[in-house]
């Protein structure tokens, strides 16, 4: 990646498209033609589990330092400097921040790097840092094969602005084209990361922008951020040129590039992408009478599902009945999913029944279900 103590590549309009395009890179940057390149298309039914990897530990994102932050239109991102008293913990070694950028796409549309599964979000946010515990500085670290660390963070569109985005995005403005710069006073930096810092997909690759240096230690998390359409368009409406010969600075993401014989590792069970969802609705039984409720029906969105993608699904539903607030009887219920009708059985302190009979009048069923994956 283009960062404080990282080669520049050729200006944004040559540097995607055309013909010094991202087909034609290895012909200047021989690593860009490598075998271990990012992005990638991360395909979970291939990802390895390892339980042995940590959660991520930000140490000093929360309070960066009292000192202003750069940010910077450098004609084919937006960039941020970061401080090195944030770094990174959960690594094999300590890496330091070096600066923060964005990949996005145009009109709302395909923009992060990496994908899980083919499909990618609007946007991607990327945390470069340094190994700060074997080299003194960016500049002697990018030559080495353990030297950089990035967090790579899916960014998709809501309903809802999100205030942390907002220490950025109020500012693009103020560097509409390129070449142009703005000091921001410290935010808590740690607010623009997922809240699950111990779900993430890990390999080794590369810079994905010449010199395309394979020495990167990536860390793509599994749960992405939603930022508001009106955000997204503050990025969509930036120029990679300087004002008299406007560009726009859009679409500036590489294409995933071949896996090779690298494996992809995951710090938590593939299985887990759809997590627990709740349905609730509600039941009134006379006592001795049995009743049936209405059917229900239920789904979830591909926005639900951090696999990103439609896929063959097991699950396990449970029921549970429970009392008017007025009858404190501790009372369960419990069925397994059939196509076939199912009774439910009601267990309470004293006695079981196998329906709705002689119980309190009033009852909530309360169903929930598990999508392993």
């Amino acid at each position: 990646k283009p960062s404080r103590g990282l080669d520049p590549p050729p200006p944004l309009h040559s540097l995607f498209s055309g013909p010094h395009g991202q087909e034609h890179w290895s012909n200047d940057y021989p690593d860009c033609g490598g075998q271990a390149q990012s992005p990638i298309d991360i395909r979970t039914k291939s990802v390895q589990h390892d339980p042995a990897l940590p959660p991520i530990e930000p140490q000093g994102y929360r309070s960066p330092g009292v000192g202003a932050f750069t940010l910077h239109n450098n004609g084919h991102t937006v960039e941020m400097s970061l401080p090195p008293s944030m770094f990174l913990r959960g690594l094999p070694q300590t890496y330091a921040a070096v600066q923060l950028h964005f990949h996005w796409g145009n009109d709302q549309d395909e923009g992060s790097e990496h994908q899980v599964n083919g499909e990618s979000c609007p946007a991607e946010l990327h945390i470069v840092h340094y190994n700060s515990e074997s080299y003194a500085n960016i500049t002697e670290a990018k030559q080495q094969a353990d030297g950089l660390a990035v967090l790579g963070i899916f960014i998709e569109v809501g309903d809802v602005a999100n205030p942390a985005y907002d220490n950025i995005f109020n500012q693009l403005k103020n560097i509409q084209y390129a070449g142009q710069n703005v000091s921001i006073p410290p935010f808590d930096v740690h607010e623009l990361l997922p809240r699950k810092l111990g779900h993430y997909f890990r390999y080794n690759g590369s810079l994905t922008t010449p010199p395309c240096s394979q020495n990167v230690l990536w860390t793509v998390f599994q749960q992405r951020v939603q930022i508001s359409s009106s955000q997204v368009l503050a990025l969509e409406g930036l120029y990679s040129t300087k004002a008299a010969n406007s560009v726009p600075l859009v679409d500036n993401y590489r294409a995933p590039q071949p896996l090779n014989q690298r494996v992809v590792f995951s710090s938590f069970p593939v299985g887990e992408c759809i997590g627990p969802s709740w349905h609730r609705w509600g039941v009134a039984a006379e006592p001795g009478e049995r009743r049936t409720g209405p059917p229900l029906h239920f789904s979830w969105s591909g926005g639900s599902d951090s696999c990103f993608s439609p896929q063959d699904v097991t699950f396990s539903l449970s029921l549970q009945l429970l009392p008017t607030p007025t009858d404190p009887s501790p009372i369960a219920a419990t069925s397994l999913w059939s196509d076939a009708p199912t009774y439910i059985q009601v267990e309470s302190s004293s006695k079981t029944h196998r329906a709705l009979t002689s119980e309190p009048k009033g009852w909530w069923w309360h169903q929930g279900f598990y999508l392993p994956g």
